[in-house]
């Protein structure tokens, strides 16, 4: 150790309680209760993101109710993937805490900080690692997590290293919510185009059609569209409303059909109605492959990149989680992906149905064999069309699973039967563009994302070690 700072016990520091399971036969859901629970899955970040949390049922939480976390809590998973740290945000004071994972309660914001540093620094893990037990079924015990060394120095000298980290976090922070807006906006814009149909309802109520004239089962849509329409004209929206509802440009307009007819596919368009002149197609009929990874040979060094499960979350792709194949022991000739190639997990509940596009390729790169490639043929639909098509079908897929509770797999066959709708290419040409801008957008930002992780994670050691002590700063950590 390069300084001689203090080393106490984690016990000494926090109080560390496990969390608890939901009853026997009891299950979390995905629509919003007063009651969020965090699961393993949900952890790693420095604090829990929202939009994937399920929720326990009201009239469940009353038997769970003694196991939550508190704003300032550091959380840690102690079961299966251990050594996940995240702190408790104001948004998630009170939320209930799976068995999985541990809380250490009892430290204000900034010395959370601190700690959630620490043990995320190699020393950190390094000590997380030793505490594990059992060669079946790894586990964090609590006695184990209670005699944790940490290095606490002074208070001055936490507040100096949590302040110069957080100000490099806060920056990547800031790209990475850059990057959600980014795909919101492109999500937003294909669902109004190609699920919503919008366009098709602004020709068809331009040129005369009633509300009442539109099929029973469009009528709903019909007269929500014809309200936004009768809300821009309107001098009351504000200028964000109107932006939402804003009718496209004449020349793209025209573009759209002012007509809908019905398919055979009630899973399709809206209740099986569709655009007049679009084509409803099979997943391989637009794909040139849908295939299922190789079983890699794993090398520490050298060999090729290989995606597993794990890097596939929140619609990107963490290159920094790959493996590698050694090329001698498993061939990987054409079986390298290409960008615009969709992946998605295909086994296991929680896991299974997560999709991301490939956007940019740092080195070649294959799949391992829980993920599935799927290639869009560029002569039936665009690459990033076909990349926001995907997405919006994610939940679609995710129930696509089959077998028991661990042992889910996404059929292959399964998946290349799956009907998709295909507007013309000369609308899908339109909005391609639109599309690649953002992804190319969201590419440099992670670029930017890994230059300031590298920075960090360089730093983290040094700091918390007392090799490296930087000016010390007057400013207070200021976190949310």
């Amino acid at each position: 150790m390069v300084s001689n700072w203090p080393v106490l016990q984690l016990g000494e520091l926090v109080k560390i309680k496990g969390g608890k399971r939901l009853p026997k036969g009891s299950a979390l859901q995905s629509h919003k209760s007063e009651h969020p629970y965090i699961r393993v899955r949900d952890m790693g970040t420095r604090y829990i993101p929202k939009d994937m949390l399920e929720y326990v049922p009201n009239e469940v939480f009353p038997s769970i109710k003694n196991y939550i976390v508190e704003e300032n809590d550091v959380i840690i998973s102690i079961v299966g993937t251990i050594g996940l740290i995240s702190i408790i945000d104001k948004s998630l004071h009170l939320a209930s805490q799976t068995e999985n994972c541990a809380k250490l309660s009892g430290l204000d914001n900034s010395d959370a900080h601190y700690l959630y540093y620490y043990l995320n620094s190699y020393v950190g893990q390094q000590q997380i690692k030793e505490a594990t037990v059992g060669a079946v079924q790894a586990k964090l015990p609590l006695y184990g997590l209670n005699s944790l060394s940490v290095i606490w120095p002074e208070r001055h000298i936490r507040e100096n290293i949590v302040h110069n980290l957080i100000t490099l976090d806060d920056k990547i922070e800031l790209n990475r919510q850059t990057n959600q807006t980014l795909e919101q906006m492109a999500q937003a814009l294909f669902k109004s185009w190609f699920v919503d149909f919008d366009p098709v309802f602004d020709n068809a109520l331009a040129s005369g059609v009633g509300v009442n004239d539109f099929p029973e089962a469009l009528q709903k849509k019909a007269q929500a569209r014809f309200e936004q329409r009768q809300l821009f004209d309107s001098a009351v929206p504000s200028a964000n409303s109107k932006a939402d509802i804003k009718p496209l440009p004449a020349d793209i307009l025209n573009l759209f059909p002012s007509e809908f007819e019905q398919t055979d596919e009630p899973s399709i368009g809206i209740n099986g109605w569709i655009p007049k002149g679009w084509i409803v197609s099979q997943l391989s009929e637009v794909t040139t492959e849908l295939r299922r990874g190789i079983s890699p040979k794993y090398t520490e060094e050298g060999g090729i990149q290989v995606i597993n499960q794990k890097c596939i979350r929140n619609h990107e792709i963490n290159f920094l989680l790959c493996r590698r194949n050694n090329p001698e022991l498993r061939k990987v000739a054409g079986r390298e992906l290409l960008i615009g190639d969709v992946l998605v997990n295909s086994t296991g509940v929680g896991t299974l149905g997560r999709v991301a596009q490939v956007h940019n390729l740092p080195e070649p790169t294959v799949v391992d064999s829980h993920v599935t490639v799927v290639r869009p043929n560029i002569d039936k639909i665009m690459t990033y069309t076909f990349g926001q098509l995907m997405l919006a079908n994610e939940r679609r897929i995710e129930a696509l699973g089959e077998g028991s509770t661990g042992q889910t797999e996404l059929s292959r066959k399964i998946l290349s039967e799956q009907k998709v709708l295909l507007p013309p290419v000369s609308i899908a040409t339109k909005i391609e563009g639109t599309f690649k801008s953002y992804a190319d957008k969201q590419v440099s930002n992670r670029a930017q994302i890994s230059c300031l992780e590298k920075l960090r994670d360089t730093l983290l050691p040094k700091l918390i070690s007392g090799e490296l002590q930087l000016p010390q700063e007057s400013a207070k950590t200021g976190t949310t």
